[in-house]
Formats: C-alpha cells, structure tokens, sequence
C-alpha cells in the first residue's frame, strides 16, 4: 500500500510541475506577446511622427516660399512705383509712400539706401540716426536685381536695386515677417 500512495504523491507532484511550467510558458508567451505589441505600438507612433514632422516640415517651406514670393512682389511694385521720386531725389515723397507701405501687415521695415549704403529712407529710427547700412545691409547692397533672403526667425528679407539712367540710384530694402511672429510679439 505504501508503494502505492508514494507513486500517487510523485505522480501529483510531477503534475504539479508540469502545470506550474506550463503557466510559466503562458506567462512568458504572454509576456513576449504584449512586448511584440507595445513595440509595434512605438514604431507605429514613431513612424506617423516622422510622417507629421515630415508634413509640417514641407507646409512651412511651402509658406516661407509664398511669403518670400508675396515680399518680392511688393518689392518690385514699390520700387517701379518710386522710380519717379527717385529720379527726381525727391525723397519726402518716397518717405511718406514707405510710411503708406507699413501698413502692410507683414511688412517689419522699409529702407532706401544710395549705392554707397547711405540711407535715404528708413523705417528705422537706428538706422536714420546712423545714416548707413552697414553691415546689415550690405548684402543688400551687391543685389543686382530682386533677391531675397530668409532669417531664421522667419524674416523674409528682400533686396531690388532701382536703376535710372541704366545705373543703379538706389537699392530698396524691405523685411516681411510672418503674420504668426507678429502677433507673438
């Protein structure tokens, strides 16, 4: 009897085992499973992450060129509309028409400078009192026809020599800045 119940009790306990390593295989199965999962998760957040960072990288180059397009537009226009006054050296007239200009609501300055990068008109206070470019804008100054530049803060700058007489007179100078950077300040 004894041999009996003493094989029933190893029988039980290799039972035991088994079930015990079973759980233990289901657990770590499971384990692994819900790991699979959660890193299929990250990849996929990641993956539309870069997609969206991808996207808005794109939209905000699409808006720095039109803004950039909109500022030598206006750049063109004003400087054919001033080509009179400055034929004439009449700059009050080009003042009051690059105050006018400020009202547009993306333009942050407006300067006028002679060959030379002396100012002849100037949105900025700094800059009239100074009375030169410097060296802020003397890359204005070696513009050969409209071109622009972009600032890292968004600003758009853009040069257009204005010629008379097949001769450069003066060389406009204006800033464009989005319409978000405004209204942060």
């Amino acid at each position: 009897m004894s041999t009996s119940s003493g094989g029933g009790w190893r029988r039980t306990l290799w039972e035991v085992l088994i079930l015990a390593l079973l759980a233990a295989a289901g657990w770590l199965a499971w384990n692994w499973q819900t790991a699979r999962h959660q890193e299929a998760q990250v990849e996929a957040e990641e993956s539309l992450q870069a997609e969206f960072l991808a996207k808005r990288q794109a939209l905000e180059e699409r808006l720095s060129t039109a803004l950039g397009e909109e500022a030598e537009a206006v750049a063109r226009t004003f400087a054919a509309a001033i080509v009179p006054e400055v034929t004439t050296q009449n700059w009050g007239a080009v003042d009051r028409a690059a105050v006018e200009l400020l009202f547009l609501p993306k333009l942050a300055f407006v300067h006028l400078l002679d060959p030379d990068g002396k100012v002849l008109v100037s949105s900025d206070r700094k800059l009239l009192a100074t009375g030169y470019a410097g060296e802020a804008g003397s890359w204005a100054l070696t513009a050969a026809e409209t071109v622009r530049r972009s600032e890292p803060d968004g600003l758009v700058e853009v040069a257009s020599p204005i010629e008379v007489d097949g001769e450069v007179a003066a060389v406009l100078w204006l800033g464009y800045q989005p319409a978000e950077a405004d209204s942060a300040d």
